[in-house]
């Protein structure tokens, strides 16, 4: 009868123990999962306007796709976008501030590159980057104004990552 009493409590800690670390490991997850959408969140807030804003939101995206690396494909399409935005649309011209914004974002691009299996994106940045080499203006009326010699160099960049 003992021995009944014993098994029994062994295997009732058994089944505590196990509810217990599979309890911790369903909490962890949420509290990760809700990190990753508030993080997310925050750089899409910042992402949406305003050079300090960009600037805030492609560190945010730095730290999530480094956090949540099965999130890059995400990223790259945040990055791209706001990279054909700063070559395409800004007014900015020459501000030293939107053209560090655009190194930086086309650096985590390369960076994440081989990791991208969606190549739409790096695609369509890569024709963005063809339109202003071969449309070549020092000082164009909209899109940052950036060196040739470096349009060529991400271009080049962008085509060879993968």
């Amino acid at each position: 009868m003992q021995s009944e009493i014993i098994v029994g409590a062994i295997i009732g800690a058994i089944f505590g123990s196990i509810s217990a670390v599979f309890g911790a490991w369903f909490t962890y997850r949420l509290a990760q999962k809700k990190r990753a959408d508030d993080l997310f969140s925050t750089a899409l807030e910042f992402m949406g306007g305003g050079t300090q804003r960009r600037n805030l939101g492609i560190s945010t995206l730095s730290l999530y796709w480094r956090e949540f690396p099965q999130h890059r494909e995400l990223c790259a399409e945040m990055l791209i976008g706001s990279a054909i935005y700063l070559l395409t649309e800004s007014k900015q011209k020459d501000a030293e501030h939107e053209v560090f914004n655009l190194h930086r974002i086309i650096a985590l691009l390369n960076d994440i590159s081989a990791d991208v299996d969606d190549r739409k994106g790096y695609i369509r940045l890569g024709k963005v980057l063809d339109i202003r080499i071969n449309n070549y203006q020092s000082k164009p009326d909209k899109g940052l104004w950036i060196d040739k010699r470096e349009l060529h160099k991400w271009h080049d960049h962008l085509q060879t990552t993968r």
